[in-house]
């Protein structure tokens, strides 16, 4: 479901629409499918992939508090990147940080380490974590961005 959202094979309303006229009709995954539509991490908000969205579902399930999804930085009131997922610097929180899933065939660009070297000079913290890391180490992917949250909040706290 997560693939069809992301790659607009279909959409919220196209999946509400057939839960509504299939369910009660006995037709088998239906409440399979409901059940994974009223349970999305992200609730009305598309990611890009579905690791993306399986990096969502890991975080809730380890009980980490849920990112910004798709936070976009301003510079001078422009868009200087859209992350896919952040935890804006705040009152509780010392610095920024981003995180980002990627796939194992994907390579960054020149562009995309030059904005991202930018936006650690700006004082963002990223973690990156593949698709096969988050499907074969939930757990320890969880336990990485609890740990970098507690270092950016106990920074304030000292």
């Amino acid at each position: 479901m997560e693939e069809w959202l992301a790659d607009k094979i279909v959409s919220f309303v196209e999946i509400e629409r057939i839960l509504a006229d299939l369910g009660g009709h006995g037709r088998r995954g239906v409440g399979v499918l409901r059940a994974a539509f009223e349970a999305r991490a992200l609730g009305a908000s598309i990611a890009d992939s579905g690791w993306e969205a399986r990096l969502a579902r890991v975080l809730a399930a380890h009980g980490v508090p849920a990112p910004v999804h798709h936070h976009r930085v301003l510079r001078a009131g422009a868009i200087v990147a859209e992350l896919d997922y952040a935890y804006p610097r705040s009152a509780s929180r010392s610095m920024s940080m981003a995180m980002a899933c990627t796939c194992a065939r994907a390579r960054r660009s020149g562009r995309d380490r030059v904005r991202q070297n930018a936006l650690e000079i700006d004082g963002w913290r990223f973690l990156r974590f593949t698709a096969d890391r988050i499907r074969r180490e939930p757990a320890g992917v969880a336990g990485e961005v609890a740990r970098m949250l507690a270092a950016t909040t106990a920074a304030i706290a000292a």
